[in-house]
């Protein structure tokens, strides 16, 4: 008797490996769990991780972050800190998703806090307000004394009720970090987590977790079996990917509230609208328009851009000079497979101006440009290729 093939529903997450596998299916290239560690280090890829925690009286509270060292340095931490930003947009006490649960108990007005903030530099002889106070004021969160997970007392800062489910590891600084793509260990201290940006939460909800011993050191870590991936990020991924920016400076995290790269499908941007320019100081909000009205909030250039590449014509314009570029480096990184060819195309014709134009491609591109001209060596070293200045 013939057996059926079962339909399995879909998952809800993969395991790094399982999510490599999935990969190397879907394909037909062998991708190998640290080229997704390589991958996630450059941005271009949001890797997840499950954590429980809950706040029982104030005096209990229960935190598993899963498959990480916790259980076994808890003895030596001292405190924990696990908080939520205040004050995120659309404050609300109860947040909830297919992948996640967040119970929150953030009682800071941002509003109010802003229009002190406003007044004290207006009165102020210097335009400029009391900045201890003013940070004092941003990290007023409760502490606690408290058993955690029946064992430990130490002392626990939150305004967080309950976590239940999976949120995005999002790095600090990606140039800052590397990943081992081998043995990974990600000390929370480099991290912060938010919803998966397939989760489309769009007020800004995320937040820390830090365990510090008696001398001020963070001793919670992930490694390879922490990290999970959501099936959205994998199908993303194989489009062609879209890299989250990386918020290493003011300017970038205006960037990204103006233009989300930590959200799929944004339905708001958000315009600049000054409250306040003394020359010194300069306060302003951004306020919230409608994604499709996106192209109203940028230049010229940039829509005639979008045009170009939305007809198809720019990127067939530039092709014979993409794959002479990729020829160049083949020819001086032989050993190179395509992946990491086409990843040092992509990064010269988008960050580093190659072409001498306002123009990028996607990875997606530049890899069916390689498989059509047999450029990258089969199954060659993943060494990612540096110092591509010489290539300038």
């Amino acid at each position: 008797m013939t057996q059926q093939k079962i339909n399995l529903p879909p998952r809800k997450w993969y395991s790094l490996q399982q999510g490599a596998d999935k990969l190397s299916q879907e394909t037909n290239q062998i991708i190998t769990s640290g080229d997704l560690l390589h991958y996630a280090n450059q941005g271009l890829l949001e890797l997840s991780v499950r954590i429980d925690f809950e706040n029982i009286n104030n005096k209990e509270f229960k935190l598993n972050i899963h498959n990480s060292n916790l259980n076994n340095v808890l003895d030596d931490l001292y405190n924990i800190d696990i908080h939520c930003w205040q004050g995120y947009k659309g404050k609300t006490d109860f947040l909830k998703t297919e992948r996640f649960k967040a119970i929150l108990r953030d009682e800071f007005d941002f509003e109010k806090f802003f229009e002190q903030m406003k007044e004290d530099c207006l009165i102020s002889e210097d335009g400029l307000s009391d900045s201890e106070e003013v940070f004092s004021k941003v990290n007023e969160i409760p502490t606690y004394d408290g058993l955690v997970n029946n064992e430990y007392n130490v002392d626990i800062r939150t305004n967080i009720e309950k976590l239940n489910g999976f949120f995005a590891i999002d790095f600090n600084d990606f140039e800052e970090i590397l990943i081992d793509e081998q043995d990974p260990i990600i000390n929370l201290e480099a991290v912060t987590f938010r919803p998966s940006r397939a989760d489309n939460i769009e007020n800004g909800f995320g937040f820390v977790v830090d365990g510090r011993n008696f001398n001020n050191k963070q001793l919670i870590t992930l490694n390879k079996d922490s990290i999970f991936i959501v099936p959205e990020e994998l199908e993303l991924f194989i489009k062609g990917g879209k890299p989250i920016r990386n918020l290493n400076s003011f300017e970038n995290f205006i960037e990204e509230w103006k233009n989300p790269t930590r959200i799929i499908n944004p339905t708001l941007i958000r315009k600049e609208n000054v409250l306040l320019d003394t020359g010194t100081v300069k306060i302003f909000e951004l306020n919230e328009v409608p994604y499709y009205l996106q192209a109203e909030a940028q230049n010229e250039e940039f829509e005639e851009i979008q045009s170009n590449k939305n007809k198809g014509g720019r990127p067939s314009k530039n092709k014979d000079k993409i794959i002479e570029l990729a020829r160049k480096i083949f020819e001086r990184y032989p050993s190179r497979n395509r992946d990491r060819i086409a990843e040092a195309v992509v990064e010269l014709i988008n960050n580093k101006n190659y072409l001498k134009e306002n123009f990028e491609i996607s990875l997606v591109t530049v890899r069916k440009y390689l498989k059509e001209n047999n450029i990258g060596k089969y199954r060659g070293k993943s060494n990612p290729i540096r110092n591509l200045e010489q290539f300038l």
